[in-house]
């Protein structure tokens, strides 16, 4: 069938080739007035060149020449025209067309992510806030006293304005007169309390009594988020530090194409680690574009995103072990500098990824380090286990 189908492209072609070429040489030849009107699709005019030929026809004028070397080299440029376009390939020179396009398109959105980068929300912990303390009416339970004030009630606010105003010329004397007003302004809101129904006057509740007698106030929690952080697994390179966490490795394996640079096994959890060992500035971005993978760039290339890779890889093993294990993707950034990190932080945690840098990976003062993120393991896996993980690779 392949054979059958190469014969009618070759067929295809030469009969296209063909009716294009002649067409094209018969205009030139018939164009030419040395040629005298010469018809390369008539008979009679190939006889007529035959019997001059054959006459002794004697070559001597620019214009024959020419004629000449036309008539001779006719069918030797059509078969290696023809055999040029039936050896060409013309599927492939499609594909690269649209692959090059796809890659000037990529470059261009590269530099417009670079130069235009996209706004992100910051997102921030509301915890990081001190909280505002409730209310004294909601604390109390009590109702603030909007009723019309009685006369004797009048009197005690005449004589708290007399003092405010001793006070700006006799500062010794305001002082008394304002502290025995306070006092009886105190003994009348305790009559008020008792005698009208639990309703407090507002002496009473600038005077503290709305509280009751103990006068104890709630514990507010005005600090801020805890920041006694966990231990730091101490290590060298990944590998030391998952080991001193207490996991079991191995290493360098490969799944769906994909390189796994370490599988870190305990009792409950399955640690899939890469390392994404590219150096330079990247930005970011975790939203796939149309049907393409969430791209990272950089300022010179472009490539899939190192966290879409390792969540596959954790996938992968979401069928293959038991569901005891808690299975955490891990991207460990050795080199290169994430310049989105504080605003890309929120989408990596939403994709349940862990990512932290060692060595000369960055930005430091925002992505942990490997031994700050890494949880210890725990109960180290068994023997058995370990060998149920190991035999899914040599399936």
């Amino acid at each position: 069938m392949a054979k059958f189908l190469s014969f009618l492209r070759f067929i295809f072609i030469t009969v296209l080739w063909s009716l294009f070429y002649f067409g094209l040489a018969r205009k030139y030849f018939m164009s030419v007035d040395g040629f005298a009107g010469f018809d390369i699709l008539r008979k009679s005019h190939w006889l007529n060149i035959y019997d001059q030929w054959i006459d002794g026809w004697i070559i001597t004028s620019g214009v024959e020449h020419l004629f000449f070397f036309s008539v001779i080299f006719l069918l030797p440029i059509w078969a290696l025209v023809l055999w040029g376009l039936v050896a060409f390939d013309y599927t492939g020179f499609v594909k690269g067309k649209i692959a090059a396009r796809r890659k000037r398109i990529a470059k261009m959105k590269a530099e417009e992510a670079l130069y235009n980068p996209p706004k992100i929300p910051v997102y921030r912990d509301p915890e990081k806030y001190r909280r505002r303390p409730v209310p004294l009416r909601a604390l109390s339970g009590t109702q603030f006293n909007d009723k019309p004030k009685a006369k004797g009630q009048k009197g005690e606010d005449d004589k708290r304005s007399v003092a405010n105003k001793t006070e700006k010329t006799q500062p010794a004397e305001a002082s008394s007169v304002s502290a025995a007003a306070g006092a009886s302004a105190s003994d009348k809101g305790r009559h008020d309390v008792d005698s009208e129904d639990d309703v407090l006057s507002e002496d009473d509740i600038l005077s503290g009594k709305a509280l009751g007698a103990d006068n104890d106030l709630p514990d507010f929690n005005t600090s801020g988020p805890d920041d006694d952080s966990k231990s730091v697994i101490e290590g060298d390179s990944v590998e030391e530090i998952l080991t001193n966490a207490g996991y079991r490795l191995l290493k360098n394996l490969t799944v769906e194409e994909e390189q796994i640079d370490f599988l870190a096994v305990s009792d409950d959890k399955l640690l899939v680690v890469k390392c994404f060992n590219d150096d330079g500035q990247w930005l970011a971005d975790e939203v796939p574009f149309r049907d393409e993978d969430p791209q990272w760039f950089s300022e010179v290339s472009q490539r899939t995103s190192p966290v879409k890779n390792v969540t596959n890889m954790a996938e992968f093993f979401d069928d293959k072990v038991d569901e005891k294990y808690d299975i955490i993707p891990v991207l460990v950034i050795s080199k290169a500098n994430i310049m989105n990190a504080e605003e890309i932080t929120k989408s990596w945690e939403d994709l349940h990824v862990t990512v932290a840098v060692i060595d000369d990976g960055g930005p430091k003062n925002i992505l942990p380090s490997v031994g700050a993120a890494v949880l210890p393991a725990g109960t180290a896996a068994s023997d058995s286990d370990f060998e149920k993980i190991k035999a899914i690779f040599n399936r």
